[in-house]
């Protein structure tokens, strides 16, 4: 086939990768590929049509896969780990029996809100999650586009005086927290959010690979360690609303047989809404993280 072809897109994050078959990587394109995704925190990939095995193999050239629990689990080519819990979820309203789910109200698509907020995967773990990938199966035919937000080039731009201020500071992150925000799920917020499960991590992180550091923020993020919560609520809107923006954003409209990969060490992303009526089912994969930030 060829050398991999790696063009990058319009946007400080992102490349799309052509001349390139993701189920049948020699080393030398795994090379390519993989500095791909390290240098440009995205990589698309059109007309792939990766089965869940072939998606499952890619996942885990980046490293050990995990479900969403961020739990590692033996690989096996069905998606099932040894207990039954599926570690590689379908995102959209199509579940994984093929059920079409258009009701805003049913809990299967309530369950799903929270992804439609800026986040990282993985972020209320301890060791978060290295990379995502999410394949096309079935997509609408308008909207419920997945947007990518640059962590690395946001954390650039900002002024000296706000990374003084983020110098040393640690949040607490929840999965919990911001399903309950969002309206997914029903229960109250104790007040103390260090309570909930989740995880502590530094608000700035350096890329292990690049060195290049970036912002530590989303909407897992709980509590600020050493700061009033709705004081930092606000100050983490607001950074989320100063760093997600143009020329720092790429919004990818879904083909069938895509294959997205995107680096949470330095990417936050979002879905966007569709109208229900509409069938969309991706492919999840998550590859667990390696080293605590």
């Amino acid at each position: 086939m060829g050398t991999v072809q790696v063009a990058p897109l319009d946007a400080t994050l992102g490349a799309e990768l052509s001349n390139v078959s993701l189920k049948d990587l020699d080393d030398a394109s795994w090379r390519v590929v993989e500095d791909a995704f390290n240098t440009y925190g995205v990589i698309v990939a059109h007309d792939q049509y990766l089965s869940l095995d072939e998606q499952l193999a890619f996942g885990a050239r980046f490293g050990e896969l995990c479900r969403n629990d961020a739990s590692r689990m033996p690989m096996r080519p069905d998606g099932e780990t040894p207990d039954g819990g599926f570690f590689a979820p379908v995102v959209g309203n199509v579940d994984k029996d093929g059920k079409h789910h258009t009701d805003a109200e049913d809990p299967y698509i309530r369950s799903g809100i929270g992804n439609n907020e800026w986040h990282s995967d993985s972020s209320f773990q301890h060791l978060g999650a290295i990379a995502s990938i999410l394949a096309g199966v079935e997509v609408p035919e308008e909207d419920g586009h997945t947007e990518f937000a640059d962590m690395r080039a946001a954390y650039d731009a900002l002024p000296a005086e706000t990374t003084e201020r983020l110098a040393g500071l640690r949040a607490w992150h929840s999965v919990v927290y911001s399903r309950v925000t969002l309206g997914a799920l029903d229960r109250d917020l104790p007040e103390d959010l260090t309570t909930l499960p989740g995880a502590e991590h530094s608000m700035v992180r350096r890329h292990p690979v690049t060195g290049r550091p970036s912002l530590v923020i989303g909407s897992h993020l709980a509590h600020i360690y050493g700061m009033d919560d709705a004081e930092a609520h606000r100050w983490v809107q607001d950074l989320i609303d100063q760093a997600c923006q143009p020329p720092r954003v790429y919004s990818h409209k879904w083909r069938e047989g895509d294959v997205v990969a995107w680096d949470n060490r330095s990417v936050l992303h979002r879905g966007r809404t569709y109208d229900y009526s509409q069938r969309r089912r991706l492919q999840h994969v998550r590859v667990a993280g390696e080293v605590e930030f």
